[in-house]
């Protein structure tokens, strides 16, 4: 499945004439608790050559394979994505690959010099408040089980990630199991792996189960330090406006 969307992805690129730089699998495919049913959720960055960004048709900023979860931006809008808040473009980058081109490492250096921990801390905190808002939505029948394991997935991963990348000023590992044992909490690794191990075989999870997961969401959104108000401040941008020109204009040679 992983090889026909990368190649559904290239031939997308060849008919708009652009040049994929990355194609990857993020979501739970990338995070380790994939159920067998997940989908592959992929993401692309591609460039154009020079001509097209002088053309009167702007090139798109976004590119969507037809009948697929695949989803491309350009490179620059990707770089400001990058600029604004560097986080969800780091985890795009730390994504299984299923394509990278050699620029791709010095995109990932720029990214991760982007990053401003407590602007990333206060927007996996609200996607962990998303999570949670949607859990409490859900009828308590057997068969939301299954859906609540995810939910309590995500937000256990984005509230141990806003508490990495505060206390290690830098971005926090991709993988669950590698964050999870980052906290050094043996009661916290085994409720994730049960919940992995449920997902996984297409189990449904006991309510016990769920309920020590929703209880360590409270404890983990608790033990987060009071954020500061949201830096607007803007980065310079100098070093990713170099790289975008240098990118552009090295087309021919991708």
């Amino acid at each position: 499945m992983s090889e026909s969307l990368k190649q559904a992805v290239i031939d997308l690129c060849a008919e708009q004439g652009a040049e994929p730089l990355l194609i990857c699998v993020c979501g739970s495919r990338s995070f380790g608790y994939a159920a067998p049913h997940s989908d592959y959720d992929v993401r692309f960055i591609y460039a154009f050559p020079p001509a097209r960004y002088f053309s009167l048709t702007p090139p798109p900023e976004e590119l969507r394979v037809e009948g697929a979860d695949a989803v491309g931006y350009e490179l620059g809008k990707f770089l400001r994505i990058a600029h604004k808040n560097g986080w969800n473009a780091l985890e795009m980058l730390a994504s299984p690959p299923l394509y990278s081109h050699a620029c791709v490492e010095e995109l990932r250096v720029l990214c991760q010099a982007a990053l401003r921990p407590e602007r990333a801390a206060h927007s996996l905190r609200h996607c962990a408040h998303t999570y949670l808002r949607h859990l409490q939505h859900l009828p308590t029948a057997e068969q939301a089980r299954e859906k609540a394991c995810k939910l309590l997935l995500g937000a256990l991963r984005v509230l141990l990630a806003a508490s990495y990348v505060l206390q290690h000023r830098k971005m926090y590992p991709l993988l669950m199991a590698e964050l999870v044992r980052a906290t050094g909490t043996p009661e916290l690794c085994d409720i994730v792996a049960q919940l992995a191990a449920c997902r996984a075989q297409g189990l449904t999870p006991a309510p016990e189960l769920l309920a020590a997961a929703g209880k360590y969401c409270e404890q983990l959104e608790a033990a987060l330090p009071e954020l500061p108000p949201i830096d607007d401040t803007t980065p310079d941008a100098t070093a990713m406006e170099a790289f975008y020109m240098h990118v552009v204009t090295q087309f021919s040679t991708l």
